[in-house]
């Protein structure tokens, strides 16, 4: 038995503080915790090989390692098994992704902003087209996913309330499960805006604040240049106990990366970190429309550094909401049932290429007729970046964004788990085991 089997290529030896050992596979996604004198046997032949010291191991331990895949037969062809898992999920017909923007108009003038805002709302007409859309698709999957998206979304709610009934109905008809969320600004978000989602099942929203009020209010102003900061944290309050699902986002960049903290001090002191998830976003600068903003903007190594920072105070401040390492089959932009649709009907594949004439790929009106850059997308093949291909993380991103690595090449903008492997890996464990202990959603400890 010993001579058909090997270590995987993926597996991360991983020790804290000389108390805590590890061994994490990014194939599979197993974080196993060992002791000391069992990790030093393994990480020391890693290289070498599993065959000389089969014999140094419990039956127990090695089942335990093969059930994991931390070792696996010799014929083991892991990169194969990669691209087929990838292609799977790609091209399967189980659910179908839509991410709507019913309109492109917006309420907000934001810095950095990568949209061509126009005010364009959806018609009666679109709004037909995308419905028989949605029903043409129901009759085959099992999921729905839909993000209500802009533009600012809240701009058409009555269109989004009419079209999220109108969905449900159409789900039930075929017994499919839905599943809604929205991006918005936050600033028509008003606890009749949010009644009215929970209502309709609208339970995750994601609100942008990129600081505390001097900072955010220059990045984020009103289209007449008016400040947003106060109304946006009134209406997140507002939103506690109807929206189950909030998440701060804060666009990071050289122009506010030390004023996060003054951020965190306000959401804090308003009890919105315990209702609420806060997560970091990096800020890039890679369409025609925010270009000139690109002398701002962080490398992703940096970026990482400053989000692992925060996910370390958050831990420590008794916040134990750490995201689990990342699997999957990529980017929605490359996969066969994943769209973006504009208030006009045209389709798109990636949602930071709404509005550009250039990347459309389709239309509503006949869903068939699809032009040559929706076959780029679908043909993405992340296996012909020689980096990628032999990156021992690579089932963790696969590839992260297509349409950057295509542009600037591999490194360029890895995934944050890439340059903080080892700090990420420790802060996951850890706070995975708080959660075991019991505590309430955001992982604080319960009396």
């Amino acid at each position: 038995m010993a001579d058909n089997l090997k270590f995987s290529r993926y597996n991360h030896f991983v020790e804290f503080e000389n108390k805590l050992f590890l061994i994490f596979n990014a194939r599979t996604a197993a974080l196993l915790k060992i002791n000391q004198k069992t990790f030093s046997i393994l990480e020391n032949n890693k290289d070498v090989g599993i065959n000389n010291i089969i014999d140094q191991l419990s039956p127990a331990l090695l089942k335990q390692l093969r059930e994991n895949e931390i070792i696996i037969p010799n014929d083991t062809d892991e990169i194969g098994m990669i691209k087929t898992d990838s292609l799977a999920k790609r091209f399967s017909n189980n659910s179908l992704s839509l991410t709507i923007a019913p309109t492109l108009d917006c309420n907000f003038s934001c810095i950095y902003c990568y949209e061509k805002h126009r005010a364009i709302y959806m018609d009666q007409t679109i709004q037909k087209k995308l419905l028989s859309f949605i029903e043409w698709n129901l009759r085959d999957i099992r999921y729905l996913d839909i993000i209500w998206y802009g533009g600012e979304p809240l701009l058409s709610k009555d269109l989004i309330f009419d079209l999220t009934e109108n969905i449900i109905k159409l789900s039930k008809k075929y017994n499919v499960n839905s599943k809604f969320s929205m991006i918005t600004n936050g600033y028509l978000l008003t606890k009749d805006v949010a009644s009215r989602m929970n209502a309709l099942g609208i339970d995750g929203v994601q609100v942008t604040m990129d600081g505390p009020p001097d900072i955010h209010n220059t990045r984020r102003p009103l289209y007449d240049g008016s400040e947003t900061f106060n109304t946006i944290i009134e209406n997140i309050k507002a939103c506690k106990g109807l929206i189950p699902n909030i998440t701060i986002r804060v666009n990071v960049d050289q122009n506010n990366l030390n004023h996060f903290h003054r951020l965190k001090e306000i959401l804090y002191a308003h009890d919105i970190p315990n209702f609420a998830r806060l997560a970091l976003s990096h800020v890039d600068a890679l369409s025609e429309n925010n270009k000139t903003y690109e002398p701002y903007c962080l490398t992703m190594h940096k970026f990482s550094e400053i989000n692992l920072i925060h996910l370390i105070d958050e831990f420590n401040s008794g916040n134990y909401d750490i995201s689990e390492p990342p699997l999957g089959s990529g980017c929605g932009a490359i996969a066969l049932n994943s769209w973006v649709i504009a208030p006009d009907g045209y389709l798109y594949k990636c949602w930071c290429e709404i509005g550009y004439d250039k990347k459309i790929v389709g239309h509503l009106s006949d869903i068939k007729d699809l032009n040559r850059y929706y076959y780029e997308w679908l043909s993405f093949d992340i296996f012909n970046f020689a980096d990628c291909k032999e990156c021992d993380i690579l089932p963790l991103c696969m590839g992260a964004c297509p349409d950057k690595l295509n542009k600037l090449g591999p490194g360029s903008f890895c995934t944050r788990w890439k340059f903080y492997l080892k700090e990420m890996l420790i802060l996951y464990y850890l706070a995975k085991s708080q959660h075991k202990k019991g505590g309430d959603k955001s992982g604080r400890q319960g009396n």
